[in-house]
């Protein structure tokens, strides 16, 4: 599949490293020439661009970007958006990024992998981040069903165990860890 990352940071740079083994082709999204440089050189994707025009032919997009930006997304970003891809996100918090972003993209599906390290940034990326992690889809009433199948069987072929919980219940859960 032809899949997009936007942000290339711990998370996004680990997913990217992760697909690209698995034979996806990886487009990712970074914000600013410095990051850009830094994530060709770490092969993070297989393109890098600083471009959202990239994302244009992706069939699955994943938003790897800080809660703020999910909660207030650029407009750029927004139109460069395919409106048959699915998207998703890793936010730590499922509901207020669900009641954005369900009105921005028919497809959009919430999720969260359950894993990290104290590293951040483009150097960050570890293609064993997700080995046996926890990857939360946290879909509504209103979700697409085979969008959220294809998300399943795309975060269990990366070697996580996936399971399916309601936002407010992941959100709960979220906040007593």
């Amino acid at each position: 599949m032809k899949i997009g990352i936007v942000g290339l940071g711990l998370i996004g740079g680990s997913i990217g490293l992760k697909l690209k083994s698995l034979k996806h082709t990886v487009y990712g999204i970074t914000n600013n020439s410095f990051n850009t440089n830094k994530a060709k050189d770490r092969k993070l994707a297989d393109i890098v661009s600083q471009d959202y025009s990239l994302l244009k032919d992706c069939s699955i997009v994943i938003l790897a970007l800080p809660i703020k930006d999910l909660l207030n997304p650029s407009q750029d970003l927004i139109d460069s958006l395919p409106r048959r891809a699915i998207i998703t996100d890793v936010g730590s918090v499922k509901t207020p990024i669900l009641k954005i972003w369900e009105k921005i993209h028919p497809l959009f599906i919430g999720s969260h992998p359950m894993a990290g390290t104290e590293e951040k940034g483009v150097s960050a990326g570890n293609i064993k981040l997700f080995d046996n992690a926890k990857w939360i889809l946290t879909p509504t009433s209103t979700s697409d069903q085979k969008s959220i199948k294809v998300l399943y069987k795309l975060f269990e072929s990366m070697g996580c165990y996936v399971s399916i919980e309601s936002p407010l219940i992941h959100d709960q859960a979220v906040a007593l860890i």
